[in-house]
């Protein structure tokens, strides 16, 4: 778990620790189950001492306090509840079908743009991104720097958002092996600062692929879904 907040999260989600009840839930389950069969185990020997059973007991007790009951009666007694929210909230970041329809895994792969905004109750998001990885799947799905463009956070830890001009987004554009790109969410800034690479911001669409076209001039996005 330390290896995991200290290399594989960035800064913001490893001092929020996010998730942390999730992932340590995991472990502790594990060890609860490990724990109780043990228990029982020596309850029904013959040889069973008390002190062997009392002592596993309280370890399980001990093991018991922090243990995340609720994650647990999420996937089993609530699971048709939690089936239900998960829908609900995945629902609105949902890809278009007729995106999945329009590409091919073997030759096409994705560049991702999507603004970030904050959701209300949340003090962070960053879940469209990671939604559209999983609605693409096989297909590749990357971004350029960044997937969220803008000159500093926009909202308290949003650790998405990174400051790229259009030109510089252009030219990396111009020399990745993309062969689209996908616009999520946009706001006032990427519609004023972007606008020229889709040859005005009235062409710019939420939710929507741009298939890339590069010549000598430069690139050409031309709207393909919707």
């Amino acid at each position: 778990m330390l290896f995991l907040y200290l290399f594989i999260f960035n800064p913001t989600e490893a001092q929020q620790l996010a998730s942390f009840n999730r992932y340590v839930s995991t472990y502790q389950l594990g060890a609860l189950v490990f724990i109780m069969m043990m228990l029982v185990r020596a309850l029904q020997s013959i040889r069973c001492q008390r002190a062997s059973a009392i002592g596993l007991a309280l370890l399980l007790c001990a093991m018991s306090f922090g243990f995340s009951y609720q994650d647990v009666s999420d996937v089993t007694i609530l699971a048709m509840r939690t089936n239900r929210l998960s829908r609900e909230k995945r629902a609105s970041y949902q890809l278009s079908p007729d995106v999945v329809q329009a590409l091919h895994p073997e030759t096409d792969s994705v560049c991702y743009i999507s603004q970030e905004r904050k959701a209300e109750g949340q003090e962070y998001s960053g879940y469209a991104y990671y939604m559209a990885h999983y609605d693409l799947t096989p297909i590749p799905v990357g971004y350029i720097k960044a997937w969220s463009y803008g000159t500093g956070p926009k909202f308290a830890g949003d650790c998405w958002t990174t400051e790229l001009s259009s030109q510089e987004f252009a030219s990396q554009l111009m020399h990745s092996t993309y062969t689209h790109v996908y616009v999520g969410r946009t706001d006032t800034y990427f519609l004023s600062n972007f606008g020229n690479i889709f040859g005005g911001a009235e062409n710019i669409c939420e939710n929507t692929l741009y298939d890339i076209t590069r010549t000598d001039m430069g690139i050409t996005l031309t709207a393909v879904v919707p």
